[in-house]
């Protein structure tokens, strides 16, 4: 029976997950030219995903009767090099018309709209009807079948073996539950808006506590009620034949010097939890007024319960109210179905951040958690009691709420409120983990759509908002030091490699790390890196970004790269604005001189370096025009500057980047700091190849326009035109809008792993690099050096500071000329 239940389970969620009506190649005409494509559109049975690109400034999805703005943040060089001039028409300079997003679609029509186009754009998507959904639900049972049999023997040992954690991986990845997507679900900016509404008077309220043993905690937990409860209360305490003999003669005592609120039961045998609870459920119903169903190892803080009846209070419909905790499955931070344990008063830390969220902080729920439940009078009357056919507890909240929700009602989680609970104390895990297995078998036979009804909460988090605000606080509390926030971007790259491996350098520390991220979906993702998982949330509001950040005491905010953010400029006043407390501290980092001027390599518009931008430059590299905006070089300075001048911290990663750097804010140079990388990839050396022939140029990389493709195209036909040259092989990707012969060797994307065999047998003799930035750090241009062969560059940023310091370092000028001469004098060295 139970491996049915788990294979009848495992099958509802692989058709709720790989279930997909897909098309492709849909373009968006308009005026008889193309303004965009639609590269992907797949439907699922919640879900619209849309994958492409779109010329549109203002381009919106029209779902029923919502629209959702299409932000296009993703950078697309194919696109530039396809549309030309009409490209260039639409002001975009940096190409990012690329939009990757997922709303959820609950049936009905969807368009997409360019509402800034004459006339207006407008665009119907291939919906798929009832004959295209089961055709792909067959589909889809198909391939489950195919995958159950290739998954047979892992499951076999999985479930024979002990249910080992890599049996389970095993087979999450045979059902390609792994290859679930990364979602970024938005944050709502309702949970941190200031409360409007009137103080509520509140009702004489039952609180219902079964007890069993864990005395220890039973002692701080009933104080705690008696100190915090913040509304006319009666405690019904049901002393359920503990075996501890402290238990029950501290219970007298404690209940007699309160007996005017307080009531003891005692049973004369265990009942066990659900009898238990019955017992106080009939004590409560002669008192009239809603009932809290409160374990002996929850611990409340604060005024708590006020914020947990007023739902009830505002709304006749609402059955029940569970706050969030550390140990109270869909409702705990920060880890949906997780378990955390606390330190000593970090709870009451946690919850104070609750307090500052708004009591609209709050979403329906399939169940409520009754390890501290509110449970209205009038749903109540309709379910008086718990159904004592699950045994010791666990699952029997879950069946009352099913049933309330029978009769019309519904249930709340509140992100106001975070009470701990040290769960298992009173049975121990094993038998709670027993106790939870038997309650689910029940539960899935009883109620069919109850385990989609969890799945599709937790696909759409609407308590996201609040777990995130708390799960911030608890990691901040989680760190001895000032917490990292990093504020980074979305587009790959070098600064991206850095944060990524900082991140996983604090985790081997066991520290949280917060990102800020721009650039994305949506402009803002806020980030949480903490025990081997990821919590994220997005938004396009600076100030909830901002009002989320400012919940966490002690703080270190280190800039890393804010290329990619649709409003730049107003970047440095968050990053001020996070800093400014006496606990917090700022430091910036330049991967790239993004800080100094829009063009983030300082290349003009012509792709020239002409040296630092002055400030009165009129360049349109170095400014930012749009139809709404326009940011001179001097005011993006001024916002700029701001940041420098707050942080306590400028790091650059070559003296050639701490030049440049001092030289636009020089009254900044003494809180410059130079520290280099390491190398990432340790290099090969390489032996020199003795014999006759004219050798082979090396370049290595990613090489597109800051990277010096022109120049490589250039150097190619300057090659073919001369006699006994050498050969040019490009070890890496090549941007191939730039012209190459076909004699120039392009490998590819390459794995680290295989270089030293890939570049022995392309027989190289020397280095190039052309890259025609001032690089604030040359990973490349190291790697090169490393193999021992001489090395070309341009006397340029970091890359020329490293060539200069090797001996096999030669500085060229850029032309290829001048290159082909400096080769052929290093290869007349090498011959002789």
């Amino acid at each position: 029976m139970q491996l049915m239940t788990e294979f009848t389970r495992l099958y509802r969620r692989y058709l709720f997950l790989r279930t997909a009506c897909r098309s492709s190649g849909i373009r968006l005409d308009h005026g008889g030219k193309i303004v965009g494509y639609v590269e992907e559109c797949v439907f699922t049975r919640d879900w619209v995903r849309l994958r492409g690109w779109s010329l549109s400034h203002r381009l919106s999805l029209e779902i029923g009767d919502m629209r959702h703005p299409v932000p296009r943040r993703i950078q697309r060089g194919d696109v530039v090099v396809a549309m030309g001039a009409q490209m260039l028409a639409t002001d975009n300079q940096h190409g990012r018309v690329g939009f990757d997003l997922k709303l959820p679609w609950t049936r009905g029509a969807v368009r997409l709209i360019a509402e800034d186009m004459p006339e207006g754009g407008s665009w119907s998507l291939p919906v798929p009807g009832k004959g295209a959904i089961r055709s792909a639900r067959r589909r889809t049972r198909v391939k489950f079948l195919r995958d159950v049999l290739r998954a047979t023997p892992i499951g076999l040992r999985y479930l024979l073996g002990g249910r080992r954690q890599i049996d389970r991986d095993c087979l999450r990845e045979i059902m390609g539950f792994d290859d679930e997507p990364a979602r970024g679900l938005p944050l709502d900016p309702a949970f941190l808006a200031p409360d409007c509404a009137q103080d509520c008077r509140y009702p004489a309220t039952t609180i219902i506590m079964p007890v069993y043993n864990a005395f220890e905690l039973l002692t701080e937990a009933l104080e705690r009620v008696h100190l915090h409860t913040d509304v006319p209360w009666h405690l019904v305490l049901i002393e359920d034949a503990s075996p501890d003999e402290r238990v029950r003669p501290w219970l007298r005592d404690w209940a007699a010097k309160r007996a005017d609120r307080v009531t003891l039961l005692l049973n004369d045998r265990n009942l066990g939890f659900i009898g238990s609870v019955n017992r106080g459920l009939q004590a409560a119903a002669g008192r009239g007024g809603p009932v809290i169903l409160l374990n002996s190892d929850a611990l409340v803080p604060a005024a708590w319960a006020s914020r947990l009846l007023r739902p009830m209070l505002e709304d006749d419909r609402v059955a029940s109210v569970t706050p969030m905790s550390n140990d109270a499955t869909i409702l705990t931070v920060p880890w949906i179905a997780g378990r955390i344990t606390l330190p000593a008063a970090a709870a009451d830390g946690i919850d104070a951040a609750a307090r500052r969220l708004s009591p609209r902080a709050r979403a329906q729920i399939p169940t409520g958690v009754g390890f501290c439940m509110a449970m209205s009078r009038r749903a109540l009357d309709r379910v008086p009691a718990l159904d004592s056919a699950f045994g010791r507890g666990y699952g029997e909240e879950v069946d009352w709420c099913r049933k309330a929700a029978a009769a019309g009602m519904i249930h709340l989680g509140i992100g106001n409120l975070f009470v701990e609970h040290r769960g298992g104390e009173s049975f121990g895990s094993a038998a709670k983990a027993e106790a939870l297995e038997s309650s689910a078998r029940i539960i899935s036979a009883r109620y069919p759509a109850f385990d989609d009804e969890v799945r599709h909460f937790i696909d759409t988090d609407p308590l996201l908002t609040a777990r995130l605000a708390l799960a911030l606080t608890w990691a901040a509390q989680m760190d001895p030091d000032p917490i990292h926030v990093y504020l980074g971007h979305s587009l790959g790259g070098g600064a991206e490699h850095w944060l990524a491996a900082r991140i996983a350098e604090r985790a081997r520390e066991r520290r949280p790390t917060i990102v800020l991220r721009v650039g994305g979906e949506r402009r803002f993702a806020v980030e949480l890196h903490a025990e081997g998982a990821v919590l994220s949330g997005e938004t396009d509001e600076i100030w909830l970004v901002r009002q989320l950040i400012l919940t966490m005491p002690r703080r270190r905010i280190v800039y890393s790269c804010g290329v990619g953010d649709e409003r730049p400029w107003e970047l440095p006043r968050l990053l001020c604005d996070l800093s400014g407390d006496e606990d917090a501290a700022l430091e910036v980092l330049f991967h790239d001189y993004f800080p100094l001027s829009p063009s983030l390599n300082l290349l003009n518009a012509d792709g020239s370096y002409t040296g630092v931008p002055p400030t009165h430059s009129t360049d349109p590299a170095h400014q930012i025009s749009s139809a709404d905006v326009h940011v001179p070089l001097r005011s993006w300075r001024e916002h700029w500057g701001a940041a420098v001048a707050r942080a306590e911290q400028l790091t650059v990663f070559s003296n050639s980047s701490l030049e440049i750097v001092g030289s636009v804010w020089p009254a900044a140079r003494g809180k410059i700091v130079c520290q280099p990388h390491e190398v990432l990839f340790g290099m090969p050396t390489m032996p020199m190849v003795e014999d006759e022939r004219q050798g082979v140029i090396g370049v290595l990389g990613a090489i597109g326009a800051v990277k010096g493709a022109q120049i490589v195209s250039d150097l190619a036909y300057h090659l073919e035109r001369q006699r006994d040259a050498p050969k040019l092989v490009i070890v890496g990707e090549f941007d191939h809008s730039f012209p190459l012969p076909p004699s120039v060797k392009v490998t590819g994307r390459y794995d680290p792993t295989i270089l030293p065999k890939m570049l022995s047998s392309y027989g190289i003799t020397a280095w190039l690099m052309p890259s025609v930035w001032p690089e604030t750090f040359s990973f490349t241009t190291r790697e090169m050096l490393a193999t021992g062969l001489p090395v070309m560059a341009f006397d340029l940023g970091a890359q020329a500071e490293a060539v200069r310091a090797a001996a096999n370092g030669h500085i060229v000028e850029p032309d290829p000329a001048a290159i082909h001469d400096c080769y052929q004098s290093l290869n007349s060295r090498r011959k002789t």
